[in-house]
């Protein structure tokens, strides 16, 4: 259970966060770069993404040959960091560093990945195999289905507070962390 949890909730924590700067991207677009904002939005994905290309094979080598438990701690840990980076990044207003923010959850990903679905043979049957993968797909969806982007309801001249969304993340992952 606390690894689904911390599945869960890291997920959850992404999503938070994505929605967030894609509200800020939105309302800010016009002002960053002389770019408009698809393409503010689409370099964001891209910074989210990168990780992936360049580190993904060196991780999950890493997953293989390390105690995935005290992987899992100090990924959720670096998480921790992140959304204290990321609090930091909202009130400040600094998309610089919310886009460095951006591509470290996007690493924090990369690293947790390979771990997530390789720890799964070593803690469950054979035959529970397939019910355990499918349980994380679902843990993986659920935040996006719970989490819509606000910036399309919302009218330019009512930014929200968005810095109120990164404390709760950050003691959720606590909290996960504590429990694995």
């Amino acid at each position: 259970m606390p690894f689904f949890m911390t599945q869960g909730l890291g997920a959850f924590n992404d999503n938070i966060f994505k929605n967030a700067l894609a509200a800020l991207l939105v309302f800010k677009g016009s002002q960053i770069a002389g770019l408009n904002t698809h393409q503010v939005v689409n370099l964001s994905a891209m910074i989210f993404i990168l990780p992936f290309f360049l580190f993904s094979a060196l991780f999950g080598q890493f997953a293989d040959k390390y105690e995935k438990s005290v992987q899992i701690r100090r990924i959720k840990l670096f998480e921790i960091f992140i959304m204290l980076m990321a609090t930091l990044a909202f009130w400040l207003n600094n998309l610089p560093l919310l886009l460095f923010v951006l591509f470290l959850l996007g690493l924090q990903s990369t690293i947790f990945g390979p771990i997530k679905y390789g720890i799964l043979p070593q803690v469950l049957a054979r035959e529970e195999l397939v019910g355990g993968n499918a349980l994380i797909e679902w843990v993986l969806s659920w935040p996006y289905s719970q989490v819509r982007s606000p910036a399309r309801n919302w009218p330019e001249s009512k930014q929200p507070g968005l810095i109120g969304l990164a404390p709760p993340a950050c003691w959720s992952q606590l909290l996960a962390t504590c429990s694995v």
